[in-house]
């Protein structure tokens, strides 16, 4: 009598019933990838739309950011066309560089000019004006200044005038001062 063993694959029932294992181990393989596929292809597809999306954003952004320098460029041409950016920088010293202007921003209540700086390159206004002091001081009038000459014998400060009326200094200074000056 003839015996079969199902499982060792040397009959030919065997070898079906193996073969048919390996099948429906491949086909739940199969199934398993299309599942991935599918959920891959949805992801795919989440993502495009995403993207869609996001490229119209930049685009709007874009043409709102284009149409702004547009308006700001004709602007600026008028301004031209008509002098008014040329009179304004006329009414103001060139800073260190041409992005930089110092302009009178006002008269405070004892009769100071305060000067602001303007940021050309970013279109702002700034209070904090640093001026070196004048190595002169005026006096009684524009044809008169007072200057420091020396220092005599360590502590006595030596000052002299300068006449513009006949373009000379002259070493006597009489000046009546307080014990302490302070800034």
């Amino acid at each position: 009598m003839f015996k079969s063993n199902n499982g060792d694959g040397k009959t030919p029932i065997g070898f079906y019933e193996k073969a048919i294992s390996e099948l429906t181990h491949a086909r739940e393989q199969l199934q398993a990838a299309q599942k991935e596929i599918q959920i891959l292809r949805e992801e795919l597809q989440s993502t495009r739309e995403d993207l869609k999306q996001e490229l119209k954003k930049s685009q709007q952004k874009s043409q709102q950011t284009t149409d702004a320098l547009e308006q700001e460029i004709r602007a600026l041409k008028n301004g031209l066309e008509d002098g008014s950016v040329i009179v304004q920088k006329a009414k103001m010293l060139r800073g260190k560089d041409d992005n930089y202007w110092i302009g009178v921003s006002a008269v405070d209540s004892v009769n100071h000019h305060c000067l602001q700086v303007w940021k050309a390159d970013k279109n702002t206004w700034h209070n904090d004006v640093r001026v070196k002091a004048a190595t002169f001081l005026r006096a009684k009038d524009d044809d008169h200044w007072v200057g420091f000459k020396y220092m005599k014998k360590g502590i006595y400060h030596t000052f002299s005038v300068w006449s513009g009326k006949d373009n000379t200094w002259h070493s006597r200074v009489r000046v009546s001062a307080a014990d302490k000056l302070e800034p």
